[in-house]
């Protein structure tokens, strides 16, 4: 098993996670917010819907990162509280 260094800094409002490796590093940014979605369609097609990516996590489906913005401004959660 190779070793790794990972470092997940979640203040500020995002998340900011840093892999070391032997030839540099990998990092990924997202903002730390999260809202509810359902995932369903209304049947009218993709290019008449808004895409969105979603995670299910202990039941309940949620819009993360970058896409929550997009989909509502409203009733958003931060890893510290409900916006």
């Amino acid at each position: 098993m190779a070793d790794y260094i990972v470092s997940v800094d979640p203040g500020n409002g995002g998340a900011n996670a840093v892999l070391a490796k032997a030839n540099g590093y990998k990092s990924i940014y997202f903002p730390s917010v999260r809202a509810a979605a359902t995932g369903d369609t209304l049947g009218l097609g993709a290019d008449m819907e808004l895409q969105y990516d979603y995670v299910d996590w202990h039941g309940h489906r949620y819009v993360v990162g970058e896409d929550v913005l997009r989909v509502t401004r409203r009733h958003m959660e931060s890893h510290t509280r409900i916006l």
